[in-house]
């Protein structure tokens, strides 16, 4: 696959009707660039301090949503104070001059249905929140606080301090941090990427250059300035309104004390003035990683040229379609083929002002490790036919193409989501390319094409090996993750210089996916789907849709069979079998995919079903191929035993999962049924070979029953069309049978216990609280509190009590039981003292429960309104709801609209009621970590 940061699909046409559909944009050399299909009203400006500013104006959204980007991030870390660039992220969040409580933004923001966050990556920092869009106003005045005037209140440091390392602590045994930080140790030490990036008690404390809070301060004052920031408000207000509420408000953050640079003479010095990513003569080299969890992985490192610059012409976005490309003839296929690989991805690593570099990930085989080396040989290869044979001018033109049909046809994100990359874009794009530029492909240039593709050489490669059984001699300090860094060996380099074409590889053929038909069906009116078919063993829904105008559609269908899920080994089997499949399917779908189609193929508890999304002319040919994949598959003993290896690694890395994590499968192994143990499972995959899972494919389709939907830019024929093929190729001779849904199983009341041994240094608790009877209000009232305690659970138990980083209560229905959940990871809290912290909050609760009046009562029920009835924002989040409603036999589509009626009727002293007995059916999943100690004989 191609691995980019924004993937485009699209659809080839001709050139004259591209260029019509370019006329159409919005676009003057001051004007924002605009899809045709994007109604929102934009503008950009600048504050007199410096601070880039976007305002979205969207009169339909249910919710308004900001974005606050600061071009610093832990790369700028001081070496004395590793991790101050979180660190202070952490520390925004704990009062300002004007809202000194800290909790009090998150609180306000969860009680108006939102939701908020921020993150330090290696160049930036984003802080983002949405909300109920009739409070921005309020909203902003809090946000921007955090960047005027916060407190960094004195008796907040140390215990948010503890927050980080609790953060750091949780992740010792992730797999992926652990090979993060030991690919530094492969960089140029004087690189800042070589930063330890969280930060740990060890590295956030006062040191000769001063005071943590004093550190802290002058990292604010010196990189928190207007100029290093952009600013994204998305709200239903007009864009001048919006503009006036950020300049009454953003106005005060201080301007710059240094002369300005602009963010592309800030990218120069900094690229002028850093180090080299890696040092003269470090490369070719071979790190070996050893992993935690039955991982096996392969990738290639090459440092090029930064890339910024060159967003219009995406050297590198070229070169990556070409090399993870998964059709047929592709390094993936004939990995695939021998055996070696079940995955390939490519595409820009390293994406910095000063650094940069293209990556290739392979997923291994057993024996794709044993043949690394010949696994590479094919990727060279395959490099050297595309410097001959790739750069051709109708290939960028393709991808033009099919990138600006994408443009012209493309439909929002969550504005959550849209305001936290446009903040981003902001600091990258010219204003007139903020919404364009990631489909921008300005021109062809093969000889800078070429110039990226001779970085891809033996002498400038890092290859990295990632496995369980890896033999290393060193060991990284921060993670604890054993490795070795050798330099690739000279034989190896040799065959990878001198590596030929290879007959069994070639570049891709021109997309065959073409749609030819991209007009929109007349309106039809409906407002929900329509059962068109309905008899037995079968029915089909459709709805032509009038909303979101785009030449696409959704169709999808479930095979529910009695035998799908009845036994451990038939579950397993069911599994296999959808893996066979979609890797028959693979090679066939992927320039599918590329064209701006999706199929996708997925085992569930009842069976399995089949989604095909995209441009609607183009269903009837993936149907058919998928369809004869499904009747004819032939199951190979190779194949099966490469998907066994890889479902055994599944399972058994399961107990290497997060603590909370093993702790909700745990849960949901006692509530749900059925659902297989790991422990089960395992014990009947080795008994499946070739020819069982040939005789279960056999009976799993001679019985069941097949629902299906048809929604988006499909005429009624045009439905009926793909239900015909469907019946007649899928369903001709299948008995029909009715296949239950799950149930979840009713608790005894008083508490249970499940006791977990997991090797982890944290404790981990789970409080699952379910309701004494499964029905609408009483889910609504369970909605409702979670609502309520949330914000505050998280401020007592995370901030205040400063037990883990990982606290949260959340409502948890499971198959339409009312539930609630409390959760807690901690590095260094018994699972007792937990406990004893969730009964004292219960204390707690009942107060914020008492001091609630009428006014506060209505905020939570229109918060969690909000949340519920949030706006689709594409066709397919709509069809995936009415899959859901359909899965849940919700025929009339409206569970939504009885559940926002059965919030509004909820009464305070029916909360208090409800609050009264929640600890009734208590289930508590508990597990010690290595690092536990009681709190409880040190508190007061």
């Amino acid at each position: 696959m191609i691995r980019l940061s924004d993937r485009f699909s699209g659809l080839l046409l001709p050139i004259i009707l591209l260029l019509g559909l370019l006329l159409s944009v919005h676009a003057t050399a001051s004007q924002i660039i605009q899809s045709p299909n994007d109604s929102k009203q934009y503008l950009a400006f600048e504050l007199a301090n410096g601070l880039k500013v976007l305002v979205v104006s969207d009169p339909n959204a249910d919710k308004a949503a900001a974005s606050l980007e600061v071009a610093v991030g832990s790369g700028d870390d001081p070496r004395h104070t590793q991790g101050l660039a979180h660190f202070l992220e952490h520390m925004l969040f704990l009062g300002t001059d004007k809202y000194p409580e800290a909790g009090a933004y998150q609180a306000y923001i969860s009680q108006h249905g939102g939701s908020h966050n921020a993150f330090t990556a290696h160049d930036r920092t984003n802080y983002f929140f949405d909300i109920d869009q009739s409070q921005l106003e309020p909203a902003l005045d809090r946000f921007s606080r955090f960047f005027v005037a916060p407190l960094f209140s004195p008796e907040y440091v140390d215990r948010e301090r503890n927050a980080v390392h609790s953060e750091y602590q949780s992740k010792l045994k992730e797999d992926g941090r652990r090979q993060y930080a030991v690919m530094r140790q492969a960089l140029n030490p004087d690189h800042s990427l070589t930063n330890f990036s969280v930060g740990s008690l060890d590295t956030l404390k006062d040191n000769d250059q001063g005071s943590l809070i004093d550190n802290l301060k002058r990292f604010y004052r010196q990189h928190y300035q207007a100029a290093n920031m952009s600013l994204v408000v998305l709200g239903r207000q007009p864009v001048d309104q919006l503009k006036a509420m950020v300049e009454a408000r953003f106005s005060e953050i201080d301007a710059p004390q240094l002369s300005k640079l602009t963010d592309t003479e800030r990218a120069a010095v900094a690229a002028q003035h850093s180090p080299p990513l890696f040092t003269a003569g470090s490369l070719p080299a071979l790190l070996q990683i050893k992993s935690l969890k039955e991982l096996r992985q392969l990738s290639l490192t090459f440092p090029v040229p930064v890339i910024k610059d060159y967003f219009d012409r995406k050297p590198l976005h070229y070169i990556s379609a070409l090399l993870g490309h998964e059709g047929e003839g592709s390094v993936l296929a004939e990995l695939k083929r021998r055996g070696w690989a079940t995955t390939l991805s490519a595409g820009p690593g390293f994406d910095y002002d000063d650094a940069a570099s293209l990556s290739v990930s392979v997923g291994l085989t057993p024996a794709g490790l044993e043949h690394y080396p010949e696994v590479t040989t094919l990727l060279f290869q395959q490099i050297k036919r595309i410097r001959q044979q790739g750069v051709q001018a109708w290939r960028f033109d393709e991808e033009k193409q099919l990138s600006e049909i994408s443009f012209r046809f493309r439909e929002p994100s969550k504005p959550v989501y849209e305001v936290l990359r446009l903040a981003n874009k902001l600091r990258q794009y010219p204003a007139a390319e903020l919404l364009h530029g990631d489909y921008l492909y300005s021109r062809f240039d093969p000889e800078l094409i070429n110039n990226y593709l001779s970085y891809l050489r033996p002498d400038n490669l890092l290859l990295t090996l990632t496995a369980a059984d890896l033999v290393t001699d060193q060991r990284e300090p921060r993670y604890q993750a054993d490795f070795k860094l050798e330099p690739l060996p000279k034989a190896l380099q040799q065959t990878l210089a001198q590596a030929e074409l290879n007959p069994a590889l070639t570049i891709p053929a021109p997309n065959p996916f073409i749609p030819q038909d991209l007009s929109l069906q007349p309106k039809a009116g409906m407002t929900k789907p329509e059962l068109l078919i309905e008899h037995s063993g079968y029915k089909l829904w459709y709805q032509q849709d009038d909303q979101f105008r785009v030449p696409k559609a959704d169709f999808f269908f479930s095979f529910r069979s009695p035998i799908a899920n009845d036994t451990p080994q038939h579950h397993l089997m069911g599994a296999l079998l959808v893996r066979l499949i979609n890797d028959q399917l693979n090679s066939f779908l992927y320039p599918a995919s590329e064209a701006g189609l999706s199929t996708s193929i997925y085992p569930h508890i009842r069976g399995f079903s089949v989604r095909i999304s995209g441009y609607s002319d183009s269903h009837t040919p993936l149907l058919k191929q998928v369809i004869s994949t499904i009747k004819q598959l032939r199951v190979d003993a190779d194949k099966l035993a490469i998907f066994k290896q890889d479902m055994r690694r599944q399972l058994e890395n399961k107990a290497k999962d997060k603590p909370y994590n093993q702790g909700f499968d745990a849960l949901y192994q006692r509530i749900l049924d059925p659902r297989w143990s790991t422990e089960q499972q395992l014990a009947k995959l080795d008994g499946i070979d070739a020819n069982t899972l040939q005789s279960y494919q056999h009976q799993l389709l001679q019985r069941g029953d097949v629902e299906a939907l048809a929604h988006g830019n499909l005429s009624r024929d045009q439905a009926l069309a793909l239900s015909s093929l469907l019946q007649q190729q899928l369903l001709a001779g299948v008995k029909p049978f009715s296949v239950p849904q799950g149930v979840a199983r009713q608790l005894n009341p008083g508490s249970e216990t499940i006791e977990m041994s997991i090797d982890h240094n944290d404790s981990s608790l789970i409080v699952y609280l379910q309701g004494e009877q499964k029905s609408l209000p009483l889910r609504a009232r369970y909605g409702l509190l979670a609502k309520v305690l949330e914000a505050p659970f998280y401020t007592q138990l995370r901030t205040e009590k400063q037990r883990g980083y990982i606290v949260f209560a959340t409502p948890m229905p499971i198959q339409q039981h009312p539930a609630l959940a409390l959760v807690v990871q901690s590095p260094s809290t018994s699972p007792d003292t937990l406990l004893g912290d969730i009964d004292s909050f219960f204390q707690h609760g009942q107060s914020l429960l008492d001091a609630l009046d009428d006014a506060a009562l209505e905020t939570f029920k229109q918060g969690l309104i909000t949340e519920l009835m949030k706006q689709e924002q594409k066709l397919s989040q709509r069809s995936n709801r009415y899959w859901q409603e359909i899965d849940k036999q919700y025929y009339q589509f409206d569970s939504r609209e009885q559940m926002v009626d059965a919030i509004n009727t909820v009464s305070k002293q029916q909360l208090l009621d409800t609050f009264a007995t929640l600890q009734q059916r208590r289930l508590i999943v508990r597990s010690t970590g290595s690092g536990a100690i009681d709190h409880q004989a040190t508190e007061g």
